[in-house]
């Protein structure tokens, strides 16, 4: 299912901006890094090439968009604020596969930067600005039902309330509407340690019963 929506959001995003190639990556916040792990019309050796070298010279990469706090942005436009003699490495390597232009998209939710997919060579000239806004939101909405980002949003949003790790595997059963016998069965504990752990869970959240936790978790993947 996962790979599917990945998938379909590639292909829309490929038609929509008349473009060679595109890829999706994963978002690893603490390490500022991309990891892509699915593509339509990308070589393999230039993902390779560009996980092992260059993701550092990309001046669309995440640790930049960390920085900014961005939804998308091209290459054109870092190349209107950048150094040159900084972009030419990049650009070598880049135009050494046909390609001129760039465009990314990240998705974030609640602060946080989860995905992003890589554009090359879009027809930029044909999208508006109301136009890319408007995939961002649709691809967006369809990328948070992905069960890998709900998981990192709930447990992003749950860090500050200093919940322990067996804790928050039973928020994430919890989320699925799995109940204490079948949280048991899927943890390997007793259903009394399930009843333990969630009393804990609902006095560390204010909470009074696990209907309360279920909506405040599944509310976090509304629209914003």
């Amino acid at each position: 299912m996962t790979t599917a929506a990945i998938h379909h959001a590639l292909i829309l995003t490929k038609h929509m901006f008349k473009a060679d190639g595109v890829m999706f990556y994963w978002i690893n916040e603490e390490q500022q890094s991309a990891s892509i792990t699915e593509q339509i019309n990308v070589p393999q050796s230039f993902i390779d090439h560009y996980h092992n070298e260059m993701q550092a010279l990309d001046p669309l990469n995440v640790k930049s968009f960390l920085k900014t706090r961005g939804a998308f942005n091209s290459l054109t436009d870092c190349r209107l604020s950048s150094n040159q003699h900084q972009l030419s490495d990049y650009e070598r390597y880049i135009r050494s596969y046909g390609i001129e232009e760039t465009f990314d998209i990240l998705f974030w939710k609640n602060d946080h930067a989860y995905a992003g997919i890589g554009i090359t060579n879009p027809n930029l000239k044909k999208m508006q600005k109301v136009e890319i806004e408007a995939l961002h939101f649709m691809l967006e909405q369809n990328l948070l039902q992905l069960k890998p980002i709900q998981k990192r949003i709930m447990l992003n949003h749950l860090e500050s309330f200093k919940l322990t790790h067996r804790e928050k595997q039973v928020c994430l059963c919890l989320m699925d509407g799995y109940s204490n016998a079948e949280i048991a069965k899927s943890m390997g504990i007793t259903v009394g340690t399930v009843k333990i752990n969630l009393n804990r869970i609902l006095h560390k959240l204010n909470l009074s019963c696990r209907l309360q936790v279920s909506k405040l978790l599944n509310q976090l993947f509304q629209p914003s």
